[in-house]
């Protein structure tokens, strides 16, 4: 590296080259900057800074000379001399708002980024750069209470005051164990001050953050300077800070929070798929005058096949790269419905007779779901799994009514499952900042309940306790209304019911779950 005092010779030979015109002359300052203005623009910053330099030399609160000298240093690379001289050209013109904001870029540029090619002892030169610095380190420096301590230490070592920025960058390293900058920038303060054993500490913990080579060099080279008692101290007060670190980022890992979750889930009702089925073949069949229930009417229906889900779980890190969660979650599953209307539907044989049956499937879900995150980062996929208890309600109501009036009645019914099932998550977490984290997902679930138990209350106000059941018909058992083929059907049991048993099976009706639900959820952690 050149020295200033080599610097300074060359400028003074410079001054004994300048035109002899200017020398016999006594040229005055104004023109040696005009001849430094036009080396300048035709960017040879050498000769220029010799003009420059004999600028300020003629008149030493000429400004504009100074910012030129500054502006050459900076085009021929030595940042350090050029911010010395922008320091003296905005000291004498401290209303140049332009210079003064560049002049602290600069500064913050010198400070990050310190030689690292000195040779000699540890003393004689300055510390290394600190492993991947990039702008200036305000601009790196997160805006919390860390944050804080972190630029006033900063603020404080720009100004030279290594001293009093020490106690700052201490503060930072207690509230920030896992960054290597507040280890490095305390490590150079004390550096600065000659306590070079704790500089060496600093830099060998920094080091161990973000591993650096010619940092690590740098402290091996301060390090053997020192006495051999110094010299254990220093590695027992290494290892220990790194036990300290460990201790410190472990607890300062388990967070607490809380996540809402949204997703698509689809499902497949095969109990109420196979009643549509049927429906739909009645539907189709030609009408005659025989009987009832025959068909050769209009039939509109639905059978849900996906929903919206909607959830929240408060949740707890354990460790780096897992948390469990406790979960709440709402499942409106939908509505199986279909309504009948044309005629010979009823035995009155009278047109516009009319069927309508309507099932409506709504669920709960209370959860404990493990997720694992893979790697570290911002940007981490994660595979989770866990269980859920899901309360399920059916609300039934059915009505028929005759296009002639002589028939008109309904029937309502509440039904309820329960049902333990299982789910499993792929998904990805995208930190934003450093509390809250979109986790999009693709999760599997498996539920299936059954045994819905309820109670039904007739349109004269009479309530009879049973259940729901899916028919099977294979002998058109008029019971479910097949008089003109085999089918299956959804309807309810009652305890007084009489039920023919020839050619009839039933089950319990299911409401199965089970399907892939798509989802987005957003984690704020406290």
């Amino acid at each position: 590296m050149i020295r200033r005092s080599t610097v300074l010779f060359a400028i003074l030979l410079g001054l004994m080259v300048l035109p002899a015109g200017l020398r016999s002359q006594g040229a005055t300052a104004e023109q040696y900057y005009q001849y430094g203005n036009q080396y300048y623009a035709a960017k040879n910053y050498n000769y220029a800074a010799r003009y420059y330099y004999a600028a300020v030399k003629t008149n030493p609160n000429l400004a504009p000379a100074y910012q030129g000298l500054g502006n050459c240093y900076l085009l021929m690379g030595r940042k350090a001399e050029a911010l010395g001289y922008y320091e003296k050209a905005l000291a004498l013109n401290p209303n140049n708002p332009q210079l003064s904001a560049y002049v602290n870029s600069l500064r913050a540029q010198v400070a990050a980024a310190p030689a690292a090619g000195s040779t000699g002892s540890p003393q004689a030169g300055a510390a290394p750069a600190a492993a991947a610095s990039t702008g200036s380190p305000q601009a790196a420096t997160p805006s919390t209470a860390a944050g804080q301590s972190m630029a006033q230490g900063i603020a404080l070592f720009q100004q030279k005051n290594y001293a009093g920025a020490v106690p700052a960058f201490e503060q930072a390293c207690k509230e920030t164990p896992n960054d290597y900058k507040p280890f490095y920038y305390l490590g150079y303060a004390q550096y600065m001050t000659r306590d070079f054993k704790n500089a060496a500490v600093n830099f060998y913990l920094a080091n161990q953050k973000q591993a650096n080579p010619t940092l690590k060099a740098y402290a091996d080279r301060i390090k053997a300077s020192l006495s051999p008692a110094d010299q254990t101290w220093v590695d027992a007060k290494v290892a220990g800070g790194a036990k300290a670190t460990a201790t410190a980022a472990a607890t300062k890992q388990r967070k607490a929070g809380i996540r809402a979750l949204w997703g698509l889930a689809l499902f497949n009702l095969k109990d109420f798929n196979a009643d549509a089925d049927t429906q739909q073949k009645w539907a189709q069949t030609p009408y005659t005058s025989a009987g009832w229930y025959q068909g050769g009417y209009g039939l509109n229906g639905e059978v849900p096949k996906g929903n919206m889900w909607v959830g929240a779980e408060p949740f707890i890190q354990v460790g780096s790269n897992a948390d469990i969660a406790a979960g709440f979650g709402i499942f409106p599953v939908g509505k199986y419905s279909y309504t009948a209307a044309g005629r010979g539907l009823l035995p009155t044989d009278s047109p516009d007779d009319a069927v309508r049956n309507v099932y409506k499937v709504n669920a709960d879900q209370i959860s404990l779901t493990a997720r694992y995150y893979v790697g570290k980062g911002k940007s981490r996929p994660f595979l989770g799994a866990g269980a859920g208890y899901y309360p399920v309600k059916i609300n039934w109501a059915s009505s028929v009514a005759s296009g002639d009036g002589s028939i008109n009645f309904g029937d309502t019914g509440d039904f309820s499952s329960n049902v333990i099932g299982f789910h499993g998550i792929l998904g990805g977490a995208f930190t934003l900042g450093t509390n809250v984290t979109l986790m999009p997902y693709v999760q599997y679930r498996m539920a299936k309940a059954k045994n819905f138990k309820g109670s039904l209350v007739d349109n004269n106000g009479v309530s009879t306790s049973g259940n729901l059941a899916l028919y099977t018909d294979a002998q058109n058992n008029s019971m479910i209304g097949m008089d003109t083929g085999s089918g299956t059907a959804v309807f309810p049991v009652m305890s007084t019911a009489a039920v023919p048993t020839a050619g009839l099976s039933s089950k319990p009706l299911e409401i199965d779950m089970s399907g892939i639900q798509f989802g987005l959820g957003v984690s704020v952690a406290f």
